[in-house]
């Protein structure tokens, strides 16, 4: 209420429990509890229902934790751990395709080889773009965004983009990012 008079939108909405805490409905946790980070155990106290609701939120976080983040952050670690191969990115153009034939480690170290290629393949006009993926040894999150990149400037065009030769790991790490899409075009 202290802005009221400043904001200027059509539609304002409060989320949890903001409203119930100022109105008094609801009583907040005590200091001490919030601080241990343990309001959310204050307000199963407070409004039994939610129990249920949290023990659902609780479980659908630990399964995206063990098939998501856990397997993310363990090839993260890995790849940490590897020794490094430099990044190739091969074009060769023809009137049917543009192929992009990538080997080696497509992460952020060498993510500018393969942003030249992909900006050359872009101005070259062709049906269709060819991602062949069969020698490459690790992927990071960074060339993953790039590849939507590419993507979102080839559909803009009508392009389709393709991939080959991708191994059952990298179809693996483009379904713990979200973005095994990209494979089913």
């Amino acid at each position: 209420m202290r802005n009221h008079h400043r904001l200027r939108i059509p539609v304002r909405a409060h989320l949890g429990a903001a409203i119930n805490f100022q109105a008094g409905s609801v009583k907040r946790a005590p200091k001490m509890i919030r601080d241990a980070g343990l309001e959310w155990l204050w307000r199963i106290k407070e409004e039994p229902h939610l129990g249920a609701r949290y023990c659902h939120d609780g479980r659908l976080l630990l399964r995206l934790m063990l098939t998501r983040v856990l397997p993310l952050a363990f090839q993260a670690r890995l790849r940490r751990w590897r020794r490094q191969q430099e990044l190739y990115v091969g074009l060769r153009s023809s009137e049917n395709c543009v192929a992009l034939d990538i080997s080696g480690d497509a992460i952020t170290q060498y993510i500018s080889r393969a942003t030249d290629q992909f900006q050359q393949a872009l101005a070259l006009a062709s049906p269709s773009v060819v991602i062949n993926l069969a020698a490459v040894r690790q992927i990071d999150q960074r060339f993953l965004g790039l590849l939507l990149m590419l993507r979102k400037c080839l559909r803009r065009r009508g392009t389709p983009l393709l991939f080959v030769g991708v191994p059952d790991w990298i179809r693996r790490l483009f379904q713990l990012n979200e973005v095994e899409f990209l494979l089913n075009e």
